[in-house]
């Protein structure tokens, strides 16, 4: 992804108040089998990276895509954010004493899978720190905010389900595709941390 004119370049403060403390506004899709992923952000103050990962092909669902690290909810999880936290931990080696939890983002719904995903939002505190299990990801991809945030990186991406062509959000990041319920998220990011258009003043 190349970085466009007028391009919105925000910190990790800027990424804390405006995900902090947010609350969604619904519970997870009905009908759907319950997940949890957490939105990770971290690096330096001035050029924030979003951690990603790509699961290893050993896995029995959503092998080899790029996402967020989470999964299903255990017994003893307790509540999804729990959940969130534990797969993270599981996933990149990073226990809750690493994790700075912000807040959640709207659910999102996996189409091939039919997962209900509760999004949340948080930082790792340090970055370096992360230690990914191998048995679970293929690759942590950290991918620079503002990179994120240049329409030029998205696209609208067609696939066919079920035998019918769909339309979804994807986004490239060094020549791969992210798509699907990740994308979604990444959209949600997105909207909430592009500028509001100014309305135009007169002469």
């Amino acid at each position: 992804m190349a970085a466009g004119p007028g391009l919105v370049r925000p910190s990790l403060s800027d990424l804390e108040q405006a995900f902090r403390g947010r609350v969604a506004s619904g519970g997870i899709p009905e009908g759907t089998k319950p997940g949890a992923v957490m939105a990770l952000f971290g690096g330096d103050e001035l050029e924030p990276v979003m951690v990603l990962i790509r699961r290893s092909f050993n896995l029995r669902t959503h092998r080899g895509q790029i996402g967020f690290p989470g999964g299903k909810p255990e017994p003893g999880d307790g509540s999804l954010l729990a959940t969130a936290v534990r797969e993270t931990e599981e996933e990149l080696g990073i226990g809750p004493e690493g994790l700075d939890v912000w807040g959640e983002l709207e659910p999102v719904q996996t189409m091939s899978t039919g997962f209900g995903l509760s999004v949340h939002t948080g930082r790792v505190r340090d970055i370096e720190s992360l230690n990914p299990s191998p048995a679970e990801v293929d690759e942590v991809l950290p991918v620079p905010v503002s990179l994120v945030l240049d329409p030029a990186s998205s696209r609208d991406e067609t696939r066919i389900v079920e035998g019918e062509a769909i339309s979804h959000p994807s986004y490239s990041y060094n020549g791969r595709i992210v798509w699907g319920a990740t994308a979604r998220i990444i959209v949600q990011i997105v909207e909430l941390l592009r500028p509001e258009p100014q309305p135009a003043t007169g002469a």
